[in-house]
């Protein structure tokens, strides 16, 4: 498995009115085109928005949002999210790539509604392993530390999927690119990131950068 290890800045839910009154310059300079530094594969829950989960500036992440923050198996069809990669890796200034989950994600905590809809059905393969890896089985509900151990465990998983593609494997093999595993707290808003060196997911202290 590749190495994972970006710690999340430290401040992760800014005040809302350090929001208001924003300079138009900066929109402006969006508008003549960005520099990302990472591409994030994140959920399209309110629990992951990209602003409320990090310290960045505008236009410093390339988002790729869908529901349940998953990436597509090498051997699927190519869809959205994975030209959605693609293009954010075309950036020269993009150098990580970021899965950021959530700890009460209902992709992973209630099987029965992927298991009851047409829509959803295709999915299920995506949520299986992280479930069975967090001691989960059958339809049953997740709840309490087996639902935060199984979204750990689904976060790992699309990133091992992440590193199995061969744009991405190639620039891990040339040291291009890193890959990062981030879970956030919905009560909290506190980030755990995954620590390879540890095999853990872990809090980020409070005042590091």
């Amino acid at each position: 498995m590749p190495q994972y290890s970006l710690q999340p800045s430290a401040k992760v839910r800014q005040p809302a009115s350090q929001w208001f009154g924003q300079p138009v310059d900066v929109l402006d300079d969006l508008g003549q085109g960005h520099e990302p530094r990472a591409v994030m594969v994140t959920c399209c829950h309110l629990g992951c928005a990209p602003d409320q989960v990090s310290h960045a500036e505008p236009g410093e992440f390339y988002i790729v949002q869908n529901a349940g923050n998953v990436v597509p198996d090498p051997a699927e069809p190519v869809d959205s999210t994975l030209a959605s990669l693609e293009l954010g890796l075309q950036y020269e200034t993009v150098s990580h790539v970021i899965v950021c989950g959530h700890t009460s994600c209902g992709f992973v905590r209630r099987p029965l509604v992927l298991q009851q809809r047409e829509t959803f059905r295709s999915m299920r393969s995506h949520s299986n392993p992280a479930r069975s890896r967090g001691g989960l089985n059958g339809h049953r509900p997740a709840s309490g530390e087996q639902q935060v151990r199984s979204a750990c465990q689904h976060v790992l998983h699309q990133l091992e999927k992440l590193a199995r593609h061969p744009f991405i494997a190639e620039r891990l093999e040339h040291g291009a690119l890193t890959l990062h595993g981030w879970l956030v707290g919905d009560e909290t808003s506190q980030i755990r990131y995954y620590n390879p060196g540890t095999s853990r997911f872990e809090l980020q202290l409070s005042g590091a950068r």
